[in-house]
């Protein structure tokens, strides 16, 4: 019996020290993600589009409400298609808060990023590891996982494991990801046909692929046609983002199949083959080289073939799913140069080098002039608090859309705008400097006062800087209403009002 927990307890400790620098580098992501979200919660950086749908949509459905909005008065599911929300109902029943979105995406991410890591060490070592993980922190798209909690994230997911089930021929893993994907976004057609036409096209697996493919098709286009317009309006809105295909999906289709000059000069446009070779660029094409490629082909013609800019965005989180797949190709398209020629890959190691590095410096100036401002802790941080905490639960309040995240579980709570009637405004006279102004500091030289203001974000047309000041004066003026302000954050409160 002692022989037995000894070997059990042995073979613990073995499995972990062969484990060890996956097990850090996993938990480096579980961290960069969560914490980045949640410093983005803590200092009021986070956005209305997209973080509202499902934080207080999971909220009314602890309530009774199924996935309302309630400033659009509509069902979240009228818009996408994500039971997936239904996982954090218990802990929002618990204790509503959206840190436990945070957790679920960090998680999720962690999943993702797990068959990388591993492949990248079977083909390279811990090295390999090292090499993928800086280089995932790196990749602009990668760390958009760490924005919203959208769909996409859980399409990567199950995505990098249908590239580690094909790895490690473990068949049955890509049936269970492939039926699950449709759970995760009412659009996961575009990947799960990919993963058809590898069958077909790589494997000769025809029946199978086959069978994959109609499971994709089938399932959105119950979801796009039925499903989703049932909680909507009766239509998906996304659609138009396809608008010069035509209006009914037959028509898209038929215009893809009778007009291809159309669609192809709609697709090498100049912002789209930058897009293409921004997703690529980073990891030196090496991701062409495995026939894994196969599997982006229906996400990104989803992305290209679109008219909607955001689509072709390389910050956008539409181009989240194809993360796995350029990564692991990447992987086995160098494992494939160093194995075939050996010679080549010490001759191409420098020029590689010379690229990762460049794009890594890129990478770091996206994030001090685009992402570190999310984490900087501003000085009136707890007075902003102590503002807010004046708000009763139950109140109706217009407010500025850096705070709604922490005011939106309730169902009256409206943008901040001079149109509606709230018993409270929330108000931050923001410290912009105008076009104009950024300009005349550069003509004087004033190099540091730029900086600060490129890292703070705090660059604005002086349309922006107008509504702002528009709305805040017009409180001012309203006779209605009291005031008190604490800095830049203004509390406006009705004079007449009844206790909420």
């Amino acid at each position: 019996m002692n022989d037995f927990f000894a070997n059990g307890f042995k073979h613990i400790v073995l499995t972990y020290k062969r484990n060890t620098v996956i097990s850090i580098s996993c938990l480096s992501v579980f961290l960069f993600v969560f914490l980045y979200r949640f410093l983005t919660y803590l200092t009021f950086n986070t956005s209305f589009h997209d973080f509202y749908f499902f934080d207080q949509s999971i909220w009314n459905f602890v309530h009774g409400k199924g996935f309302y909005l309630s400033i659009f008065n509509m069902s979240f599911l009228g818009d996408h298609f994500y039971p997936w929300l239904l996982l954090f109902v218990p802990f929002y029943w618990l204790y509503s808060t959206p840190v436990w979105l945070f957790i679920g995406q960090a998680v999720v991410v962690l999943l993702m990023a797990y068959p990388v890591l591993r492949i990248a060490k079977e083909e390279f070592g811990n090295r390999g590891v090292f090499v993928a993980l800086l280089l995932l922190f790196a990749y602009f798209p990668f760390r958009m996982m760490a924005h919203d909690f959208h769909g996409e994230i859980w399409l990567a997911m199950l995505v990098s494991w249908v590239l580690y089930a094909l790895y490690y021929k473990k068949e049955k893993w890509v049936y269970l990801c492939a039926f699950l994907m449709p759970f995760a976004k009412e659009s996961a057609a575009s990947v799960i046909i990919s993963i058809g036409l590898y069958y077909i096209i790589i494997k000769r697996s025809y029946l199978k692929g086959l069978f994959i493919s109609l499971w994709g098709l089938v399932t959105s286009i119950l979801l796009i046609n039925v499903i989703v317009p049932y909680f909507g309006d009766g239509s998906y809105m996304y659609s138009s983002k396809y608008s010069y295909l035509g209006e009914s999906v037959s028509d898209k289709l038929l215009t893809i199949l009778t007009h291809p000059h159309v669609v192809f000069m709609n697709m090498v446009t100049t912002d789209k083959i930058l897009y293409v070779f921004l997703l690529f660029a980073p990891l030196c094409f090496l991701s062409l080289r495995s026939s894994f490629i196969i599997l982006l082909i229906g996400p990104l013609m989803q992305n290209i073939l679109s008219d909607y800019y955001g689509f072709y965005d390389i910050s956008a989180h539409y181009s989240i799913t194809m993360i796995p797949v350029i990564f692991i190709c990447a992987i086995l398209g160098l494992a494939k140069i160093k194995k075939n020629d050996p010679d080549g890959v010490n001759r191409n190691l420098v020029k590689y080098r010379k690229i990762v590095v460049f794009f890594i410096g890129i990478n770091i100036l996206c994030f001090l002039f685009l992402e570190a401002r999310s984490f900087i802790i501003p000085y009136d941080l707890k007075t902003q608090y102590k503002i807010i905490s004046k708000i009763p639960p139950t109140a109706s309040i217009s407010a500025d859309q850096r705070y709604f995240s922490h005011l939106q579980y309730r169902n009256n709570i409206y943008r901040l705008s001079s149109q509606h009637d709230s018993t409270y405004v929330l108000i931050k006279k923001y410290k912009y400097v105008t076009d104009k102004e950024f300009m005349k500091l550069m003509n004087d030289k004033k190099y540091k006062v730029l900086l600060s203001h490129l890292i703070m974000g705090t660059v604005h047309s002086e349309n922006d800087i107008k509504e702002n000041r528009d709305i805040l004066n017009q409180y001012l003026s309203d006779d209605r209403y009291s005031y008190e302000n604490k800095g830049n954050l203004w509390l406006f409160v009705k004079k007449n009002r009844h206790e909420e």
